[in-house]
C-alpha cells in the first residue's frame, strides 16, 4: 500500500454484548444465547438494559422470570466479573420487576424462578426469595436488590443498572444455533473493519476472526467495506462478552 494511502484513523463502529438468559418454563430449565447492540449509556454512572417481550417469550405468562448474564456465571455459582446478573420477574397479578441476582447471605448468583421451590432459589445455601425480592426462606435475612424497570410500552421494558455505563439494545442481531453470531452493521465503500472481543469490561480486546458467510470459513481478520449494510459472523465465546467492529481509515 503507497505511504499516502496508509490506514491511520481508527474508529468503532458498532459494540455487541453477548450473554446468556436463563429460566424455567413446566419444571425445566434452560439457557438461550443472545447477542444485541450497545451503545454509551445517557449517565456514565448508570447503564439501561432494554428488552423486548418478544424476544422472552417466558415472560408472557405470570409467576415466570428470566436471568439475563452480562458475565457467565461460573460452576461455583458466582459471576465471572464485577457484574451480577439481571432477574426480569412476572408476579401473579403480571407486575414486573428487576432484581440483582446476587443472594444476600453469601453473593452467589440466584437461580431464575422455580416451580418447585416456588420462588427463586439460592443453589449455595438454599436461601429462597419470592418474586418481589423478599426472603422467603433463609439463611438469607435481607431482600435482593432491586433496580429501576420501566415499561415503556406493553412489549418493551427498560431496566437502570448503576455501574454498568452502556445501553443494551434488544434483540438487533440474531443469534444462530450453536456457536455463530451474526453482526450487522452500516460499513462504508474503502474502509477496513475488524471485530474484537472481549469477555469481561475488564478484560483486554482481542482480534476475532471473521467469517462472511453463516457457515463459511473464520478465517478473517478484516474485510473492506461496501458502502451499506454489512454483515459478518464471528464464532461464540464463552457465555458472555463483548464485540466491537473497528472501522480503519486511509489517510490521504
Amino acid at each position: 500500500m503507497p505511504e499516502s494511502c496508509r490506514l491511520g484513523r481508527r474508529r468503532f463502529v458498532a459494540r455487541f454484548f453477548t450473554g446468556i438468559a436463563a429460566c424455567a418454563v413446566a419444571g425445566r430449565a434452560w439457557k438461550l444465547p443472545f447477542v444485541s447492540e450497545v451503545r454509551a449509556a445517557d449517565e456514565p454512572s448508570d447503564g439501561v438494559l432494554r428488552i423486548s417481550l418478544d424476544d422472552f417469550p417466558a415472560l408472557d405468562s405470570v409467576q415466570s422470570s428470566v436471568r439475563l448474564g452480562i458475565n457467565p456465571v461460573g460452576d461455583d455459582s458466582f459471576p465471572m466479573g464485577s457484574h451480577y446478573p439481571v432477574l426480569i420477574t412476572r408476579d401473579i397479578l403480571g407486575r414486573f420487576r428487576a432484581l440483582n441476582a446476587e443472594c444476600r447471605h453469601a453473593s452467589c448468583v440466584v437461580d431464575p424462578y422455580d416451580d418447585f421451590e416456588q420462588g427463586l432459589y439460592c443453589p449455595c445455601h438454599h436461601s429462597l426469595y419470592g418474586m418481589d425480592g423478599s426472603v422467603l426462606r433463609g439463611p438469607a435475612t435481607r431482600p435482593l436488590r432491586s433496580h429501576v424497570l420501566r415499561v415503556v410500552n406493553e412489549r418493551t421494558l427498560e431496566i437502570r443498572i448503576p455501574g454498568l455505563a452502556f445501553e443494551v439494545q434488544p434483540g438487533v442481531a440474531p443469534v444462530r444455533a450453536g456457536t455463530r453470531l451474526r453482526l450487522t452493521f452500516r460499513s462504508e465503500a474503502m474502509a477496513v473493519y475488524s471485530v474484537e472481543h472481549r469477555p469481561r469490561l475488564d478484560a483486554a480486546w482481542q482480534t476475532a476472526a471473521i467469517a462472511v458467510e453463516e457457515n463459511g470459513p473464520p478465517n478473517l481478520t478484516s474485510v473492506l467495506g461496501v458502502d451499506g449494510p454489512m454483515t459478518v459472523f464471528v464464532d461464540r465465546v464463552g457465555d458472555a462478552g463483548f464485540f466491537r467492529v473497528v472501522a480503519e481509515f486511509g489517510e490521504v
